[in-house]
């Protein structure tokens, strides 16, 4: 009887137990339903609000573009600002015009800053310019603040939220006198070198319009390169400026972390840091604008994180040959087409300005990107920030991966656990067993040993260069080595600039790989940008060989 008792008690707590599941299930099934509707009708807002906006902006300045302003350098354009040959809002207009033509191309911008115009007023009715880059229009990447605009990165759950004010370097190129005017689209959650997110849809290359721009500063980079304005923000986390400058031909670099402010940056993940940066068409520009920053940051710090170190104009301008090392490869995945060409032509044209230039042998990164990426950390915030919303085409496979790598990373710990409880010492038990970051520290400390005798390196930015938009989903996530040509530079924090250098020509395409293959004969002509890489905080160094480089290519 008592038996027979205990197992009716059993039976009802498994029944009320199913009974409870099954009701939270049903109850995270609505709640997630509720999201996704939620989700579906925020971007649909947004989007009509978008279409509202762009199409206001048509009527009142199309057909105002003026070429003789296109047509200006930026230090022509900055010299008849300065001296008032030319209104801030006459320039303005021209630019809005400009943008609004490259927007309907290459679909780069997210939305326009609506204070804009009345910001170029205020600058004309002052009796002395407010600063050295006193009305120049620029533009600002989505994930980068702006007072009382959205920064979604590409995701539903962060729309119709506004800053309360704007990105620190942003706030410091204003103070200078420019006007930030428009916003410019990314790959949702920033974390692809694709270019298209569920609200803004995708952005092209501005050289070739079946080509994708490059990530994660995609839009700058776009609407910079058709010449939408002479120069804009983007961000950093793991190649995110160079390789967007790579594809469309720019010039940019991914300063030292907390040379400048990340204050008012998404942060794509907790394990990546954000740096902020510029993208411009000339490396004397770059040059130009980060002594501008860097100086201004000295002087007038807004963020007291930053420390104090002023621009180092005896390295900028310094005629002394420099000692820089090379290497044209250094993962598993090697470089296609032209680009070890191009990489040694540069190598070339640097020994001709008399620096001395060595071969040089990476250290040994396979234990450090083990770790990196069986770190779960970047796959749970990126998980977390997608649910439920729309995803992607450019970071649909990846989602997949990441669905599994928690899994994963739980499976190897299991291993290594089983390995130590048995005194197995296996190489692959003990490359698991090491954290990120003492891999990185280890890393970063022989990396600095080999480079003692070296100012700078020298090397590619991405193995490839740009090719259809629409395999840059399916390639990332094949290429998976491709990655660690720039992000390789942040996880060890040193700085690192982009230049282009060469084109492809195609004659050294691969044959053996089908998807790379087929895209042979677009990527004909397409620019190739070299890679100039300098220890922390000798940014000064780098922009100077960028810009030898950059008027190197000009003379010819």
């Amino acid at each position: 009887m008592w038996g027979t008792f205990t197992w009716e008690i059993l039976g009802g707590c498994i029944g009320l137990g199913v009974a409870f599941l099954s009701i939270y299930i049903l109850h995270e099934f609505y709640k997630n339903e509720q999201e996704k509707n939620k989700f579906t009708e925020l971007r649909k807002r947004k989007q009509t609000e978008r279409k509202i906006q762009f199409h206001d902006f048509r009527n009142q300045y199309s057909g105002k573009e003026d070429d003789k302003i296109l047509q200006l350098s930026f230090s022509e354009l900055r010299h008849k600002l300065e001296t008032r040959q030319v209104t801030s809002e006459y320039v303005l207009k021209s630019f809005i015009a400009k943008s609004l033509q490259v927007q309907d191309e290459l679909n780069c911008i997210t939305e326009f800053v609506p204070a804009a115009m009345e910001k170029a007023k205020e600058l004309d009715k002052l009796e002395n310019i407010k600063g050295p880059l006193h009305g120049i229009p620029f533009c600002v990447k989505d994930d980068t603040a702006v007072i009382g605009m959205d920064s979604s990165c590409g995701l539903s759950r962060l729309l119709f939220k506004p800053a309360k004010e704007s990105a620190v370097l942003v706030q410091i190129i204003e103070n200078l006198g420019a006007i930030a005017f428009c916003r410019t689209n990314l790959p949702q959650s920033c974390l692809s070198i694709g270019s298209d997110n569920p609200i803004f849809g995708q952005t092209l290359n501005p050289l070739n319009k079946r080509l994708g721009p490059g990530g994660s500063s995609s839009g700058t980079a776009a609407l910079v390169g058709a010449g939408g304005c002479h120069f804009g923000i983007g961000t950093d986390s793991g190649g995110s400026l160079r390789i967007p400058a790579h594809c469309c031909g720019l010039s940019t670099m991914r300063a030292t972390f907390n040379r400048i402010s990340d204050s008012g940056c998404l942060h794509c993940s907790p394990n990546l840091t954000t740096v902020p940066g510029i993208l411009t068409k000339r490396s004397e520009d770059l040059g130009y604008i980060y002594q501008l920053v860097f100086n201004y940051h000295n002087e007038f710090p807004l963020d007291p994180r930053v420390p104090k170190i002023p621009w180092d104009l005896e390295k900028f301008s310094t005629r002394k040959p420099l000692r820089i090392g090379y290497f044209t490869q250094f993962t598993k995945l090697s470089p296609v087409g032209d680009i070890p060409l191009v990489i040694m032509e540069a190598k070339s044209h640097l020994e001709k300005l008399g620096h001395t230039l060595t071969p040089f042998e990476m250290p040994d990164h396979s234990r450090l990107w083990f770790s990196m990426m069986t770190d779960d950390t970047m796959a749970k915030s990126f998980l977390k920030n997608t649910k439920n919303d729309a995803i992607s085409e450019c970071v649909s496979e990846l989602r997949k991966t990441l669905l599994f790598l928690p899994l994963y990373r739980r499976v190897f710990r299991t291993i290594v656990y089983v390995c130590r409880k048995l005194d197995i010492k296996s190489e692959f038990g003990q490359e698991i067993a090491e954290f990120p970051e003492l891999e990185k520290e280890a890393f970063t400390k022989e990396l600095l040993e080999k480079m003692e005798n070296l100012d700078l390196l020298l090397c590619p930015v991405f193995p490839f260069c740009a090719i259809s938009a629409h395999a840059m989903a399916p390639v990332s996530m094949k290429l998976q080595y491709a990655m660690l040509y720039s992000y390789i530079w942040n996880l060890v924090n040193f700085c690192a600039g982009v230049t282009k250098f060469g084109k492809e020509s195609g004659q050294h395409w691969p044959t053996t790989d089908s998807i790379l293959t087929q895209y042979k004969q677009e990527s004909i002509g397409c620019n190739i940008g070299v890679q100039i890489v300098g220890k922390p905080y000798d940014e000064e160094r780098v922009l100077r060989v960028l810009k030898e480089l950059d008027q190197t290519t000009r003379m010819e």
